[in-house]
């Protein structure tokens, strides 16, 4: 495994449609021109499917992904037989310290996965837009002592106070999702 410079910026690439960064899921509503991106949603819309409190935890998400994963496997068939490799997914807590979380972010960004984050509840209207939501880190560094990340949702990309978004100040966490290929 490489070696991580703990002050290294950490970065991982994106992908765009119509031009921004993911995609912002407002235009649902709208009719855009990434037709396939669409279609893409709908299929997933079958696995990570809103409930009454939306996909309100790590385990409902990572439950939706296996199954969307198992299905893409079956329609492979054979060729993904031969790979002899899974997508494994495990649940980091928001109840974690923030250095638990801090050290899973900068793992998963060395063996380039962008972590899916859920935020519930917070207590800094800053974040107002990261509450009931899921979104996606692609990105860590430091600034002087600072741990900040990039954040892509709503097609856009922030870098955040990673400790203040953290520390929700609720007791009910959202959490993160750790990928590890076995």
């Amino acid at each position: 495994m490489m070696m991580l410079d703990n002050y290294e910026k950490l970065e991982l690439p994106y992908f765009t449609v119509s031009g921004k960064p993911g995609f912002d899921q407002d235009l649902f509503r709208r009719d855009i021109s990434s037709k396939d991106y669409m279609e893409f949603s709908k299929l997933m819309k079958l696995y990570l499917r809103p409930r009454s409190r939306g996909i309100c935890s790590t385990d409902l998400y990572i439950r939706g992904f296996e199954e969307y994963i198992a299905m893409a496997e079956s329609s492979f068939g054979k060729d993904t037989q031969k790979l002899n490799r899974h997508l494994s997914m495990s649940p980091l807590s928001g109840q974690e310290s923030f250095e638990k979380a801090e050290e899973a972010v900068r793992k998963q960004l060395v063996l380039r996965y962008p972590i899916p984050i859920l935020i519930l509840d917070h207590n800094n209207p800053v974040f107002d837009d990261y509450i009931w939501h899921w979104f996606l880190i692609t990105g860590h560094q430091y600034i002087g002592r600072y741990s900040i990340i990039k954040a892509i949702t709503y097609g856009e990309e922030r870098w955040l106070d990673f400790p203040s978004l953290w520390d929700t100040g609720f007791s009910e966490k959202g959490g993160m999702v750790i990928f590890e290929l076995i």
